[in-house]
């Protein structure tokens, strides 16, 4: 989505000032004229967490590799807000939503996000009270990109019968533990949790 102060709605005008955000931008342009007729849905998803992610340039993995290596924690925008949300919680809105499809239903966009943002600060102080902190080094020129950013997920609700049910605090905690879970047993505790966020 383009720069707001306020949660974006699916029909919010889409951007985004760093690549990443474009290229998102660019892959709804290329599937726009094949939506309707192969049953095409859009998920806007916020910012995924969750246990067992590594990538790069990923918040959590980045705190979880610093805080094992014993490095520093290298902080590019500290007070960006995002939408977090568990994986858990955004995998079951896929399968929703791929029922949905399926059946031949709401071939339209939705979003995914928690009903509240949390700034990357803000969740530096909560992963502190599970005893995570390594040393941070603040960017002195971080790369451009979007600060704030929210989603109204109330379609969603309205026509799929999907919303959070975790708070920030509850997909922080999840994430943690599956973090510091061994890896075999992962997708066994990701998976009873998916039945836990069962309406």
């Amino acid at each position: 989505y383009a720069p707001k102060d306020h949660p974006c709605t699916t029909e919010a005008v889409l951007g985004g000032v760093d690549p990443y955000s474009a290229s998102k931008t660019a892959a709804e342009f290329v599937i726009a004229p094949y939506r309707d007729r192969l049953s095409i849905s859009v998920a806007r998803s916020g910012n995924a967490i969750g246990g067992g992610d590594w990538g790069k340039d990923r918040l959590f993995p980045d705190i979880m590799r610093a805080y094992q290596n014993k490095t520093p924690l290298h902080i590019r925008h500290p007070e960006a807000t995002r939408p977090w949300i568990h994986v858990s919680e955004l995998m079951y809105a896929y399968l929703i939503l791929g029922k949905s499809n399926l059946e031949g239903h709401h071939t339209e966009v939705f979003n995914f996000g928690a009903s509240d943002s949390v700034s990357v600060h803000d969740i530096l102080q909560i992963v502190e009270k599970y005893g995570i902190c390594p040393p941070i080094i603040y960017a002195d020129s971080p790369p451009k990109e979007t600060q704030q950013l929210s989603l109204n997920t109330k379609k969603s609700e309205r026509v799929l019968g999907w919303k959070p049910v975790l708070d920030p605090q509850e997909s922080i905690h999840w994430t943690i533990e599956e973090y510091r879970t061994i890896p075999e047993k992962r997708l066994e505790r990701m998976i009873s949790r998916m039945e836990f966020l069962r309406p």
